[in-house]
């Protein structure tokens, strides 16, 4: 079954004018922003608590360009832990995929 978009959309213009929108908005602002940039918003728009901030890096990551999320940067690492392993008993990753088959490493 294939996919494909027919019709393009467009997206109406944000509500600026609604305060729910407003008060949504600012969380988002405040909880999304790096904490190190935390001191560009005012001062009355709560930051987010540790975990989500962890929460929202483990999501969110994409520190180096093109790197991806989270289930790719840890392929990416078992990849390179397989690659290290090489000369262990299962060889070449080709030859034990039930060891890394489960990450999705082919």
């Amino acid at each position: 079954m294939a996919f494909a978009i027919t019709k393009r959309h467009t997206l109406d213009a944000p509500p600026y004018d609604n305060d729910e929108y407003k008060d949504v908005l600012r969380e988002v602002r405040g909880k999304g922003i790096t904490p190190e940039l935390m001191g560009t918003v005012p001062d009355d728009i709560p930051a987010g608590s540790v975990d989500e901030t962890a929460i929202g890096i483990f999501w969110g990551y994409d520190g180096a360009s093109g790197l991806g999320t989270p289930p790719r940067l840890y392929k990416q690492i078992v990849r390179e832990v397989a690659i290290k392993n090489a000369r262990r008993p299962c060889g070449l990753i080709s030859r034990c995929p039930g060891q890394y088959g489960a990450v999705g490493v082919q």
